[in-house]
């Protein structure tokens, strides 16, 4: 029995479409991960090698942070406290330091690669492609606005709920004038570029394909010097504008 679709075919889901899919997932989850130190917590784990918390005669520590010592029931001396700093992820104290500090340069490491697989794909023309590639980069120029903001204005003095949205709201909106930017100086510069090597392509076919394959030899040198001269004539056009 033959199907009846009330609007249209739904196209087939091909396995090169679900790969732009999993790309833009994977890159997408990976330049988020710096922003998950938000949610984590900052307690760090210390080995204290010096005194117990409670206060007795002799050294004690106060708030994990400083050091008393008692001398007959009267404080006598009161410094900095000495600890450890037990380092449970790859190093650091904790994984909010970790994904803090460590992760943007793993962001930086697969960009480079997201960019490498632009610069080595061929099928450019493909619009799951170009989608996949303003996706990613706009999700990481996103992620990277955040952290300039984020280091140029580090302690804020209003409220984190409110901070946070200023962080998000500042990041989307220069993240867009940046994509806004980028497609006009496209359409401006790059669309000429793509304009010169179509019509490259085209010379090409005229000049030497279809001369080879098509005219015949009779007609051979009539045809080329009259493509020259075309070709000289528009050359001189270009040059006075």
């Amino acid at each position: 029995m033959k199907k009846i679709y009330l609007f249209t075919k739904p196209a087939k889901t091909s396995w090169k479409n679900v790969k732009y899919y999993l790309i833009a997932l994977l890159f997408c989850t990976i330049g988020f991960t710096p922003l998950t130190h938000t949610f984590l917590s900052k307690k760090i784990d210390r080995s204290y090698s010096i005194a117990d918390t409670e206060l007795h005669e002799g050294l004690n520590i106060l708030d994990d942070t400083y050091e008393i010592e008692i001398t007959n029931g009267k404080i006598t001396c009161f410094r900095a406290y000495d600890s450890i700093i037990i380092n449970r992820v790859f190093g650091w104290s904790n994984w909010r330091r970790f994904l803090l500090g460590g992760s943007p340069y793993f962001c930086l490491f697969f960009l480079t690669l997201f960019c490498a697989w632009i610069y080595s794909y061929k099928d450019r023309e493909n619009p799951l492609f170009q989608k996949t590639v303003i996706v990613v980069l706009c999700f990481f120029g996103l992620v990277s606005v955040w952290f300039t903001i984020y280091s140029l204005y580090p302690k804020p003095d209003i409220p984190y709920s409110f901070y946070y949205i200023l962080l998000f709201l500042g990041s989307l909106l220069i993240n867009t004038s940046v994509f806004f930017f980028i497609r006009w100086a496209r359409k401006r510069h790059f669309s000429v570029l793509e304009l010169t090597s179509k019509i490259q392509h085209l010379t090409y076919l005229i000049s030497y394909r279809i001369y080879g394959r098509y005219i015949q030899t009779k007609d051979k040198k009539e045809y080329l010097v009259e493509t020259l001269n075309e070709y000289n004539s528009l050359k001189a056009d270009t040059v006075e504008k």
